[in-house]
């Protein structure tokens, strides 16, 4: 039986072996990097998410601060009505000194 060779000295075998080790660990591989990217991908959902809400939150603080820069400049001519009639009421009473 010189001419028979075993799967384990079969140079051919060995390298188809070989080769579907490889190709299992490449499979494996690409498993986790395609795992990565949907997780990544999540990720990036979860901020874009996060930024919109972000920016809906800003949105509302400009309406607010519009609001209270409107109402402030509503009140500031009344407010100096009120400090000129007070000013007039000061110059009419007179101080009282102890």
């Amino acid at each position: 039986m010189l001419g028979a060779t075993s799967s384990h000295t079969d140079p051919i075998k060995h390298l188809e072996n070989t080769l579907a080790k490889h190709t299992s660990m490449f499979d494996t591989i690409l498993q986790a990097i395609q795992d990565s990217e949907t997780a990544m991908e999540a990720h990036l959902g979860d901020i874009q998410v996060e930024t919109g809400l972000m920016h809906a939150d800003h949105a509302k603080l400009e309406e607010q601060v519009d609001e209270a820069e409107s109402l402030l400049a509503s009140l500031t001519p009344s407010m100096k009505n009120v400090l000129e009639q007070l000013r007039a009421l000061q110059e009419e009473v007179p101080v009282l000194r102890v």
